[in-house]
């Protein structure tokens, strides 16, 4: 299966496939292909936010939270949508010293519910330094 025209690896003296090898540079390719296309992404994601930030800005001040907008690719409707805080070890331990009353109690439940959480793995392949 080791291809003897590949080179050896740094780790050990496995010879390294030109399938490999080809696959590597690749993959290299396409972290900067992504990289770029999130930095474009990011950008439109900014401008869009400024652009958003201007229309709300104008249907409050015009009082039009009720009305629908119709464009040649769409409608365009105002809302509004609330969202809870992320549970974090310090709320969750806050909240249980409030309600229990008891703080060694709500320590020792914050930790159980930490400590008991499922955890999952995965593998990857993650590209380090500069080439």
């Amino acid at each position: 299966m080791n291809n003897t025209s590949g080179e050896q690896s740094h780790s050990s003296n496995v010879l390294i496939s030109n399938n490999f090898k080809t696959d590597s540079r690749r993959f290299i390719d396409i972290g900067f292909e992504i990289k770029e296309h999130n930095k474009y992404i990011k950008d439109l994601k900014g401008e869009a936010k400024n652009i958003s930030s201007r229309m709300l800005s104008y249907i409050k001040s015009n009082k039009l939270e009720e009305n629908v907008f119709t464009l040649g690719q769409g409608k365009l409707k105002y809302g509004v949508r609330t969202r809870s805080a992320t549970l974090n070890r310090e709320y969750i331990y806050s909240r249980l010293s409030e309600f229990l009353n008891d703080e060694d109690l709500a320590l020792s439940a914050t930790n159980y519910i930490f400590e008991s959480r499922p955890v999952s793995t995965s593998e990857y392949i993650k590209k380090t330094g500069s080439i």
